[in-house]
């Protein structure tokens, strides 16, 4: 009789289970303040309109920048000020952001200090990296002095195994980059090892040799999400895209998705294919190898572009292409929630195989549903969403009350997760009906444990 007990209680207490939540609490969304060379080439008054979109519209407070190699144009002597067009545009962005509250920065460098650099080469010689702290541990003072920010953490060498990258860069092994990061011993510059995918970064965070455990020595892994388009014969052949593979947790310390976008040519004309691949990547890098943080690439492009979440153009207007209101939906569902914010795959709230799902503390829920001619119910086992808000290929950000059906080709976020009462019928009354079942199913397990007790 035990045997057939313990098969009944692993089967009840299933009933309802849902997929586990990430071990790590999820701490949000991001972008970088970026591009300073569209802003350079806009109107004057761009920089305050993005920002406030950003920081009200889509209510980002997590924001990377970078650090200039013109910050220190000769040894020991560190300065940021208006000396060209890209500095005083970086200038003014921090200026912008520094009036704002309750955010916080992390810095991405792309390349040392010219003087500091091997430039054939784009490489940093070892005899140069305590310049290099050098300059890290001044400018971020400088940025703390002039504007008030607070940088956060930063990544020391930003993509250092994109030998072909055509800007400025520094390449460097993972040998280089973990032995210096030890050498440092600075819990400032923690963040590495920042790879263009998530297959090299887990590479170079593998990295042993000697007494270089890159593993160990990179207390916050990051990486970016990008996958290169491998078809020789596609017009967009080897541009970056979004990475669509799901990927496994090899770590239990905390992962940073630092920046992703599409590089595609025609982002004007494929907006709502790279919205659902957009909040796909997100699903993967956030719901099943639970990352603890995700930066797009830039806020603003002075055109339509891939890159960017917000559009300009040459009288100053601004336009919010498919994949800026596919972003909001995860901004909007992952926030003014309890912390600590844990998050987790539901698919199975969708009626149609294929629709992915990410819940945030199951209170809010996203839904991309992908799968060609399908319009699935959403059944939650007993909840409903008060609200749910949908973004199509003809209509951005509809919301209704009453809406319980994910229209086809769409992003949806649902939220404020309640119990469903069962008062308007229809799908809407599996709860009654599961608390029913539930009932039957454990009195006759009570009945079972009392029958094999009593020796019946």
């Amino acid at each position: 009789m035990f045997p057939q007990i313990i098969v009944l209680l692993l089967l009840f207490s299933s009933l309802g289970k849902s997929n586990t939540f990430c071990g790590l609490p999820f701490e949000g969304f991001g972008v970088f303040l970026g591009s300073v060379g569209h802003f350079q080439r806009s109107p004057q008054g761009t920089i305050p309109k993005v920002v406030d979109l950003v920081y009200n519209d889509l209510g980002i407070r997590l924001y990377r920048t970078s650090y200039e190699p013109e910050f220190s144009t000769q040894p020991d002597q560190y300065e940021i000020t208006c000396k060209n067009d890209k500095i005083c545009y970086w200038d003014e962005i921090h200026k912008e952001i520094a009036k704002y509250s309750n955010f916080s920065i992390f810095a991405s460098i792309w390349i040392a200090p010219y003087h500091l650099m091997i430039m054939e080469d784009y490489e940093l010689p070892v005899a140069n990296e305590t310049q290099y702290l050098y300059y890290i541990k001044n400018v971020t003072n400088i940025i703390q002095e002039q504007y008030g920010l607070t940088i956060e953490r930063i990544s020391p060498i930003n993509e250092p195994e994109n030998v072909f990258a055509t800007w400025d860069h520094t390449n460097m092994s993972p040998e280089q980059l973990c032995r210096m990061i030890r050498d440092f011993n600075d819990p400032l510059i923690s963040l590495c090892p920042e790879n263009s995918y998530v297959w090299v970064s887990d590479w170079y965070k593998d990295f042993m040799v000697n007494s270089t455990d890159c593993n160990l020595l990179c207390p916050i892994h990051i990486t970016h999400a990008y996958a290169p388009n491998l078809n020789p014969s596609s017009p967009d052949f080897p541009l970056a895209y979004y990475d669509l593979t799901e990927y496994s947790r090899e770590t239990t310390k905390p992962i940073w998705m630092t920046e992703v976008s599409s590089t595609w040519n025609h982002a004007d004309q494929n907006q709502m294919k790279e919205a659902l691949d957009l909040s796909t990547n997100i699903v993967n890098m956030v719901a099943s190898t639970c990352m603890q943080r995700y930066y797009f690439w830039y806020a603003y492009t002075k055109s339509y572009s891939g890159e960017s979440l917000i559009w300009g153009d040459d009288n100053g207007n601004l336009q919010l292409p498919k994949k800026y209101h596919a972003y909001k939906h995860f901004t909007y569902a992952s926030t003014n929630l309890s912390a600590p914010l844990h998050v987790r795959r539901c698919d199975e709230w969708a009626t149609v195989k294929g629709v992915m799902c990410a819940s945030f503390g199951d209170k809010n829920a996203v839904f991309v549903n992908k799968p060609v001619g399908s319009q699935p119910f959403i059944e939650m086992k007993g909840f409903k969403c008060s609200l749910l808000c949908c973004t199509t290929n003809t209509q951005d950000w509809r919301c209704d009350e009453r809406m319980n059906q994910l229209p086809e080709a769409s992003v949806c976020s649902c939220y404020n997760i309640v119990p469903d009462l069962g008062a308007d019928g229809g799908t809407s009354g599996a709860a009654p009906k599961r608390i029913l079942s539930e009932l039957i199913a454990f009195s006759i397990l009570y009945l079972m444990l009392f029958m094999s007790f009593n020796g019946i």
